[in-house]
């Protein structure tokens, strides 16, 4: 039976047990703490039974990265997905319309010297 990467992770890994100060209560951050964490395994650690890391035995990268160059890319990442400037807003045809009078039936009350009106077109 062939095993997924379920052992990469260490057993110490504070997100993914609820009772430490790591623990990810929203799922985008966690899959941010997961990503870093693959991306530390495959470009950055150094393996004892490869001798390199697992980038560099698929011919991905010439040799290890370092947590800067993991925090470079990032940054860039971010600074590409900032969002633009929105331009000005239209502004907002007002609406005239008369709003509609409540009746003293919609109290439940009945009354002649209330006076109903139509509502316009």
């Amino acid at each position: 039976m062939a095993h997924g990467g379920e052992h990469m992770q260490p057993v110490a890994n504070g997100r993914f047990t609820r009772l430490t100060n790591a623990f990810s209560k929203k799922a985008e951050n966690h899959a941010y703490a997961v990503a870093l964490h693959f991306m530390h395994y495959n470009h950055c650690r150094i393996h004892q039974t490869l001798r390199i890391t697992p980038a560099m035995a698929a011919n991905l990268v010439a040799s290890p990265w370092t947590v800067d160059d993991i925090v470079a890319l990032v940054e860039k990442a971010e600074a590409e997905a900032a969002p633009k400037k929105r331009g000005p807003y239209k502004p907002r045809k007002k609406d005239i319309s008369v709003p509609q009078v409540l009746t003293s039936d919609t109290y439940g009350c009945s009354g002649e010297a209330t006076q109903q009106r139509e509502p316009p077109p």
